[in-house]
């Protein structure tokens, strides 16, 4: 399994791009092996950080799926709003980890991932000439693939995903 796009490089409720009545009787998108079941923002407190958040994600297996977890990838992307006017993948210190490893849905059918976000605080400019630019938080994208196919999405705001797309079928 690979946790591509879990990297600096790449919201209170969650949001989806699919609405509640196209998923199926197992809360899925119909025909997808994997699924997104919900995605929680949780606000951390730290002092020496200007955000610190962690996105609690559920991914669901088909009941009648044998998920063979080298065939997964799911990405997870932070946004920032730049100077207060551009959306840019973040800078921020991004750090991922499966609440119960091994991730491989042969239990109950859900593995929850958890992927921190830490942006810190800006030190002060001590030459005028050179200022520091405005970084703020602005959401998150998450794209779940299986054997190469796009099974899942959900964003927070949902307008990252008409400025970010998801492909259908993994990038390499």
């Amino acid at each position: 399994m690979k946790l591509a796009g879990v990297s600096s490089r790449p919201a209170p409720g969650p949001a989806t791009s699919a609405s509640p009545a196209s998923l199926d009787e197992e809360g899925l998108q119909p025909g997808s092996t994997l699924g997104l079941i919900d995605v929680k923002t949780i606000e951390e407190d730290d002092p020496d950080a200007a955000r610190k958040l962690k996105l609690r994600i559920g991914i669901k297996a088909r009941s009648t799926a044998d998920v063979d977890v080298q065939d997964v990838v799911i990405q997870v992307f932070f946004y920032d709003v730049l100077d207060g006017e551009h959306v840019v993948q973040t800078d921020a210190q991004v750090s991922s980890q499966w609440v119960t490893p091994p991730a491989d849905w042969s239990e109950d059918g859900i593995e929850i991932l958890e992927v921190g976000y830490l942006q810190a605080k800006l030190e002060q400019a001590s030459d005028e000439d050179f200022p520091q630019e405005s970084r703020e938080y602005l959401g998150y994208i998450v794209r779940v693939y299986y054997r190469n196919d796009l099974q899942d999405v959900r964003a927070d705001p949902v307008r990252l995903l008409s400025l970010f797309p998801p492909p259908l079928q993994v990038e390499n």
